[in-house]
């Protein structure tokens, strides 16, 4: 797919609740021009069922982008 459309974007859905690979995600769905969009909607909005379910769906958020941010090679947390 990236050989066929090497400037676009890709959603990767089935991070997170899914168990998809982050890593392979990363890995697979960038380049030097376009990454990958990666979706993970169900492990955030569903964090918590509790009434603290802002705060756990932003530190689940937070997680996310720092796993991405290590998976990119940016080591940034």
């Amino acid at each position: 797919a990236r050989q066929l459309a090497p400037q676009a974007n890709f959603l990767i859905p089935g991070i997170g609740a899914q168990g998809g690979d982050l890593a392979a995600a990363v890995a697979y769905g960038a380049d030097a021009v376009a990454g990958p969009v990666i979706n993970s909607s169900r492990s955030i909005i569903f964090a918590s069922q509790g009434l603290d379910f802002a705060d756990a769906a932003r530190e689940a958020a937070e997680k996310l982008r720092g796993e991405i941010n290590v998976a990119r090679g940016s080591g940034k947390r």
